[in-house]
Formats: C-alpha cells, sequence, structure tokens
C-alpha cells in the first residue's frame, strides 16, 4: 500500500516547521525518562530524554535533580536549536508535519552527520542507504522505506531489535499507514540483519509470530501519534 495523503497534510515549505506536540510525545516514548545521569549504549553520559550532559554541567544546572519538566524543557530546546536546524539544512523539498516529526526524530537518534552521510555510521554495514538523496529528489514514497535501514547495532553487533521497532513506527508516521510496504518483502542486503534474524526480509521477520508485541507497540505508537496531531489540528 503506497503513502496516504489526507487534505490537511498537504505538503508546504519547511522554513518555519518546528516539531509538533504530537512528535515531541513521541520522541519522549522512544526515549523514556531517565532523572539521572548514565552511560548510554555508546559510552556517552546522557540524562533526562535522552540527552547528551557532563556531569560538572549536570551538577551546575541541577544540583537538586532533574525533574521531568526539566527533562521536556531541555528536550524541546534542543529540538528546536538543533534537531529542527538540522532537517531544514539537509531537506530541499516541502514536507508535511509528520514527515517534519519523523526526520527530526531520526536526526535526534542517529545525528545529522550520518543522516547525511549514512556511509559515516560504522552501524550501517556498508549499506546503500539513500534517504536524502531520494527524498530532495521528492520520491517521498521511496525515501520511507529507508528508515528501517537504521538499525543496525555495528560490525559484530546484535541487531537491535527495539531500534527496528522505533524505525517502522518512524516510517508508518511518516507513510501516514500502518500497512507493510511491498517493497519491504525484496531481500535486504543488510548482512547483519539476515544473519541475527534468520529472515531475508524485513517484512519476513516482522510479521513472524513471535514479533507480535513489537508490531502492537509500534501500531500504539503510530495511532497515540496520529490521534494526537489529528486532536491538535481539530482545537486550532
Amino acid at each position: 500500500m503506497g503513502m496516504e495523503n489526507e487534505p490537511n497534510a498537504k505538503r508546504a515549505s519547511i522554513a518555519d516547521y518546528e516539531v509538533s506536540p504530537a512528535g515531541v510525545t513521541l520522541l519522549k516514548k522512544f526515549e523514556g525518562l531517565r532523572t539521572n545521569p548514565y552511560l548510554c549504549p555508546g559510552g556517552t553520559l546522557t540524562v533526562g530524554y535522552g540527552q547528551c550532559i557532563s556531569q560538572k554541567k549536570f551538577d551546575i544546572l541541577y544540583p537538586n535533580g532533574l525533574s521531568e519538566k526539566d527533562a521536556e524543557d531541555l528536550l524541546c530546546s534542543s529540538l528546536t536549536a538543533s534537531y529542527a536546524k538540522d532537517i531544514k539544512r539537509l531537506v530541499k523539498v516541502p514536507l508535511n508535519q509528520r514527515e517534519f516529526d519523523m526526520l527530526a526524530s531520526l536526526d535526534y537518534n542517529i545525528g545529522a552527520t550520518v543522516l547525511h552521510d549514512p556511509t559515516k555510521g560504522d552501524r550501517n554495514n556498508g549499506q546503500n542507504i539513500e534517504m536524502l538523496p531520494l527524498l530532495n529528489a521528492s520520491r517521498y514514497e521511496e525515501a520511507s522505506l529507508e528508515f528501517p535501514k537504521f538499525t543496525g547495532g555495528g560490525p559484530g553487533q546484535p541487531y537491535y531489535r527495539g531500534l527496528l521497532k522505533r524505525r517502522m513506527t518512524e516510517m508508518f508516521v511518516f507513510r501516514n499507514s500502518a500497512s507493510m510496504p511491498e517493497a519491504l518483502r525484496f531481500p535486504t542486503e543488510d548482512d547483519s540483519f539476515r544473519r541475527v534474524t534468520n529472515c531475508d526480509s524485513i517484512a519476513k521477520y516482522w510479521e513472524e509470530s513471535g514479533q507480535q508485541s513489537l508490531r502492537d507497540e509500534a501500531i500504539s505508537l503510530y495511532k497515540a501519534y496520529k490521534n494526537q496531531a489529528e486532536s491538535s489540528e481539530t482545537t486550532r
């Protein structure tokens, strides 16, 4: 099934876009809240909703600890100051709000350097990832299929099941559809994915009975974003 584009989701210039409240809520669910600094899997000190911070800066800014409101303020500030700007700099074509939000979500997770040039990401296992070239050629449908490629754990690392849930959710929201694209039934070129999952395509793995909880969670997140976005539209 192709991408659905209802009338109220017309694409427009992204010059004045920011991540929407529905996009912020989804990011918070992806990241989870940690009020005390911890080392993320990449070895970076992190706090709140996935924010990198030094222990010294944390101690100075939050001597009484980080509250949930502090964490949300920190997230929204960084989205405005960095990640929304990344998308405006890298994307040269009109987007709708859903598409903008999901690109910002991807950027928040992998960083602008890797989004701009996926070959710089050692987790991508040499895959041919063409999200931005496709998107900037207005090939939105094909660009949406690139989301699930950003899920590897790097050479010799396990394939990250949780990242697949996130990428599939981002793809569903971007496409405004939770249906499996037929193109994802074709064999994947990601050797790491095939080795770890024993499946030759993303669709085959995703639709296995053992992935029911993963599918349910992704579809639930997609629907929650959709409901919040539609509710915001009706209250404007």
